[in-house]
């Protein structure tokens, strides 16, 4: 089943520390005139009929102020899984868990994963990038994107995908300046 017929929720993570940013809230970073978190709301909204969901945490809740077509989701900030998981029991099923950090993503490439996701048999399906995955030399492993179809949660696989630069994640200066290459 294609995501295409399906009312996918989405959930944003958003409420990182960014202590390799020295502090500077991710998501707001502008990337080729948008703050990132924009970026990725709008290609989610055009990619699925679900609600969009951002979890911030209470150290950063200026997200707030910025975009007024979702649903927030405010946490402890006590780490990702205790974030992640609080905000799960928030959003329903299906639902698409995504970075705050990674201003390429678009609709296409959402749609793309969401269908291979319901093409496995696993209930959590995550994204990693594979090794010599051109463009993304050094972001192998674990993208911080999920696909959550169904409760259980002991049934868990991944997925390798190789897509630059839909994959690029904003951690360090380097990658804000490669990302703002991107949008010449």
């Amino acid at each position: 089943m294609t995501s295409n017929n399906r009312d996918v929720n989405v959930l944003i993570m958003a409420g990182g520390e960014a202590s390799r940013l020295h502090g500077i809230p991710k998501p707001a970073l502008k990337i080729c005139g948008d703050p990132v978190v924009e970026r990725v709301t709008r290609e989610a909204r055009r990619a699925f009929n679900g609600k969009i969901y951002v979890t911030v945490s209470l150290r950063d809740t200026s997200l707030i102020s910025r975009l007024s077509s979702v649903e927030w989701i405010v946490t402890w900030g006590a780490g990702y899984s205790r974030d992640l998981a609080y905000s799960l029991h928030r959003t329903g099923l299906p639902v698409l868990v995504l970075p705050g950090d990674m201003p390429f993503l678009d609709h296409r490439f959402l749609r793309r994963i969401v269908d291979e996701a319901w093409e496995t048999p696993w209930s959590v399906v995550s994204i990693t990038v594979p090794k010599g995955c051109s463009g993304l030399e050094g972001k192998e492993g674990y993208t911080g994107i999920g696909f959550f179809k169904d409760p259980d949660l002991s049934n868990y696989g991944s997925l390798e995908i190789c897509s630059y630069p839909q994959l690029l994640d904003i951690d360090t200066m380097r990658d804000y300046y490669r990302a703002l290459g991107e949008c010449m």
